[in-house]
């Protein structure tokens, strides 16, 4: 299991992250996850794919995503809180990202799940993903509860590099463009799997699907794409 772990703090994940507010104000959260260099690779990921529930007290407080033998997660929602998803930043280099986690740095899913774990509220999840040392440069979707709450975080190692706040008036990638198709009026967690099932979004590296809403617990569903 640490090596299993270690592996996947020396390279992050790759993938897609999507927030976006409907009409009535409603916040959605989706991510696909890319992972793997080859067929083989996608297909033993699928097998280890997993949805998971956290309980204390027999109540659920958060759920995530990850493959079976690693204990962080690359993605999950604080039910009534916020949700978290990360996404690879391609900077610097696996022996940096070792050096990083020798000194102690909190590998990202492993902080993600820390952050689920606390009782914080959106702005006080954000603001620990910004200050807290990782090992390897991240970007962190976040969403919350409010109207008005998503945001991206652009990280390097010991800092952050930037904080892009919702914006549902720019139309910059595949991404935005499939959202703008769709458009907010009625804009729920189908049309949120609609946008994640759209190339390039989803591609032979995407392992699974992620639809999170953190105002309704039950809206918290995700999707194996096999091989």
């Amino acid at each position: 299991m640490l090596m299993v772990n270690l592996l996947y703090s020396l390279r992050t994940y790759g993938c897609t992250s999507i927030v976006a507010q409907s009409s009535t104000g409603q916040i959605w959260h989706g991510r696909n996850l890319d992972y793997g260099e080859s067929s083989y690779e996608k297909q033993l990921l699928t097998k280890l794919a997993i949805q998971v529930h956290f309980r204390k007290n027999g109540q659920i407080l958060y759920t995530g995503n990850t493959y079976a033998g690693i204990v962080g997660l690359p993605n999950g929602q604080r039910h009534g809180a916020f949700a978290i998803s990360l996404n690879e930043r391609a900077q610097g280099d696996a022996m940096e990202n070792l050096r990083m986690l020798v000194w102690r740095a909190i590998p990202v899913p492993m902080l993600i799940r820390q952050v689920l774990d606390s009782p914080l509220n959106y702005r006080q999840a954000i603001e620990k993903l910004l200050t807290t040392t990782i090992p390897a440069p991240a970007y962190l979707t976040v969403s919350g509860i409010q109207p008005g709450e998503g945001a991206v975080i652009t990280r390097d190692r010991r800092n952050p590099v930037d904080v892009w706040q919702i914006d549902t008036t720019r139309n910059r990638t595949p991404g935005n463009k499939a959202m703008n198709a769709i458009g907010p009026q009625g804009f729920n967690g189908t049309s949120m799997l609609q946008v994640l099932s759209t190339a390039p979004l989803l591609n032979p590296l995407t392992t699974f699907t992620a639809i999170m809403s953190a105002v309704d617990p039950k809206a918290y569903h995700s999707v194996v794409l096999q091989p």
